[in-house]
């Protein structure tokens, strides 16, 4: 009883990651991509076959397995802990060393069309990136939120393109 209540207590400090679902590539474990929770309930299955076995080989065999899937969890959660979470502050930010001018608008025909075009090939640039950061993304959270910059960045992209036509329209009429 005193062995598994100090399973439990080692085990403790797991509690905090209980929910999340992490994949360890280690052999010690059923299954490689499980929550952690699972993998808790995997060591305290170890600890109770080892506690029933009365054979010095076999308990040697489990004694070493408990020790390495305990040793293995916890520096998946060690990873877990140090893995940087995005908050909106702290997601990647598109950078560009393009400018816009102050009002675009108010340029002459062909220099706004030369700028259009140039924002336009920045933001094609956007969104290919932002494709990336949204397959990089490991969570919901961040696939949401990364949907939601593409839909935003394309909505852009085409009052863009909108602005060139136009623009070129306007450039044609004058000839």
């Amino acid at each position: 009883m005193k062995f598994d209540s100090s399973i439990h207590q080692k085990l403790a400090i797991f509690s905090p990651y209980l929910t999340q679902e992490i994949t360890i590539y280690a052999d010690c474990f059923s299954q490689h991509t499980q929550t952690v929770q699972a993998f808790v309930n995997e060591i305290e299955q170890t600890a109770t076959i080892l506690t029933k076995i009365n054979q010095d080989d076999v308990v040697e065999f489990y004694a070493d397995k408990l020790i390495l899937q305990f040793r293995t969890l916890q520096k998946s959660v060690e990873f877990l802990k140090n893995k940087p979470k995005y908050t909106e502050n702290a997601r990647p930010v598109f950078q560009s060393s393009y400018r816009f001018p102050k009002n675009i608008h108010t340029l002459r025909p062909a220099k706004r069309l030369e700028e259009y075009r140039k924002a336009l090939r920045l933001l094609n640039d956007k969104i290919s990136w932002i494709i990336e950061q949204r397959y990089k993304s490991q969570t919901n959270e961040d696939k949401t939120y990364w949907q939601i910059q593409l839909q935003e960045t394309e909505y852009r992209k085409q009052r863009c393109v909108d602005a060139i036509e136009k623009t070129e329209e306007d450039l044609s009429k004058m000839r």
